[in-house]
């Protein structure tokens, strides 16, 4: 139950964050990061400890992470800081990750090694965004930025492309 209220609370977070990145407040936007990197850890930690793990909580982690990063990387996109691609593919590689699990089943979802990588390369890059921002060092830095950001784009698509391949070949099993 309260690993879930953290998870849960990324929610809030997210929208908080929008108006702080477009409005440039940067060390308030690193603080609520932090503190959403902190929930995050926090409540994989008391989910397990408290053997609260479910279904639903997994669903709350990994949603509540998901709109964290998409509302952060879309309000820069918006600014044209990195481009509007990586936001788009990010949720739609939640989507499609929370569809082929079949949503919030009694097995939870289904994550893969290549998905799981994204999913931390996300928070480390908006973060990173921020940082750089906030030191007044993205000017020098928009190339590098760029790069990863279209580096980040091809592996989110690698990772679709993989998770559909999976389930197509899951799919015409003699099994399924």
């Amino acid at each position: 139950m309260f690993a879930n209220l953290l998870s849960a609370f990324r929610f809030p977070l997210a929208l908080i964050l929008i108006p702080l990145l477009r409005n440039e407040h940067w060390a308030w936007a690193l603080g609520l990061m932090m503190l959403a990197v902190a929930t995050d850890i926090i409540d994989g930690y008391v989910a397990r400890r408290f053997a609260e793990p479910t279904p639903v909580g997994g669903l709350l982690d990994h949603g509540s992470d998901a709109f964290l990063v998409v509302c952060g990387l879309g309000t820069l996109a918006a600014q044209s800081k990195i481009p509007v691609l990586l936001p788009i593919l990010v949720a739609l590689a939640f989507t499609q990750y929370l569809l082929d699990s079949g949503g919030v089943r009694k097995t939870g979802l289904r994550g893969s090694q290549l998905g799981r990588i994204n999913g931390l390369l996300y928070i480390g890059f908006l973060v990173a965004l921020i940082m750089l921002n906030l030191f007044q060092i993205y000017d020098q830095a928009a190339p590098i930025v760029l790069s990863v950001a279209w580096a980040l784009v091809g592996s989110t698509l690698l990772s679709m492309f993989d998770r559909a391949q999976h389930r197509f070949r899951a799919g015409r099993s003699p099994n399924n």
